[in-house]
């Protein structure tokens, strides 16, 4: 039996918004090619227990009508290279089949966009298998769905900022928790200081940099910063993202976390996160 094989080129969008393009070409079993071009303003749905789902077109779409499609799982703001899973959807003969699959993807660039519909675009390549053997390669863009829209899943998660008054918020950072390996260089490079301070246009943690903020048309504030081709102190290039959002006295705590991984063939895959473990109130955020 031949094997099918199963080509994704993915453009990235413009304009920081959620447009993308999926250029698709598969080779099926009895040697055929279907080649197609998909559109979408869909983007990933995050699930509140560290994953999303990214699809290609949204799994809505996927029908007798539109008998091709990818999805797979994220680790949202994660950059790096890690294995995951997804589905490849095929819908020959007008009866749709979806195919589970084992993936491995590469994260290369989680850019923040200072744009509060879409703070945050994710672009990287996969490759795998499916259980029937189908192989997938390809490369990906994608954003979250929109961050102002109340009717979306995402709207109510920490990816999306939290209300904040007109007063700048001072916190207390005790001490952080860190998964994973994380060179101290990574850390410094956003963190190290003892409070952190955010007044909607900054966020301060105490690294070399600081973070942008945005505020939204639903009145929440996010602030995040990114970065490529980060020289750490382990001789490894790493890709970091990091966000944070407003708190508030009687709580809920200010959301803040740092990821990294590495990338390119240089160094094994590494993959870190950093948080707070303790952030104690002490000025503004009434």
């Amino acid at each position: 039996m031949r094997t099918s094989t199963f080509v994704v080129l993915l453009a990235a969008g413009c304009g920081g918004g959620p447009a993308k393009t999926l250029e698709l070409a598969v080779v099926m079993l009895d040697g055929s090619t279907v080649k197609t071009t998909l559109s979408s303003e869909g983007g990933f749905f995050y699930d509140g227990q560290q994953r999303a789902t990214a699809a290609f077109p949204p799994i809505a779409e996927w029908n007798a009508k539109n008998p091709l499609g990818l999805s797979l799982k994220l680790t949202p703001l994660q950059p790096g290279r890690y294995g995951t899973t997804g589905n490849l959807h095929l819908g020959g003969d007008g009866v749709p089949a979806s195919k589970a699959l084992v993936l491995d993807v590469s994260i290369d660039k989680v850019s923040w966009q200072a744009n509060a519909s879409y703070p945050f675009r994710f672009e990287g390549t996969l490759a795998g298998t499916s259980t029937e053997n189908h192989k997938v390669e390809g490369r990906f863009s994608t954003t979250m769905e929109d961050c102002t829209d109340p009717a979306t899943a995402n709207s109510k998660t920490f990816l999306c900022g939290a209300a904040m008054g007109k007063a700048e918020q001072k916190w207390q950072l005790d001490a952080w928790t860190t998964e994973g390996e994380c060179p101290d260089s990574v850390f410094r490079r956003y963190a190290g200081g003892g409070t952190y301070s955010i007044d909607g246009r900054f966020a301060v943690l105490g690294g070399q940099r600081d973070l942008r903020c945005v505020t939204s048309s639903t009145s929440k504030v996010i602030c995040g910063a990114s970065e490529e081709g980060f020289k750490a102190d382990d001789g490894c290039t790493w890709a970091i993202s990091v966000v944070s959002t407003p708190g508030a006295a009687a709580g809920p705590s200010p959301v803040i976390r740092i990821f990294a991984g590495t990338t390119g063939t240089a160094c094994p895959a590494k993959l870190c996160s950093m948080t707070p473990k303790s952030v104690v109130h002490l000025s503004g955020a009434n």
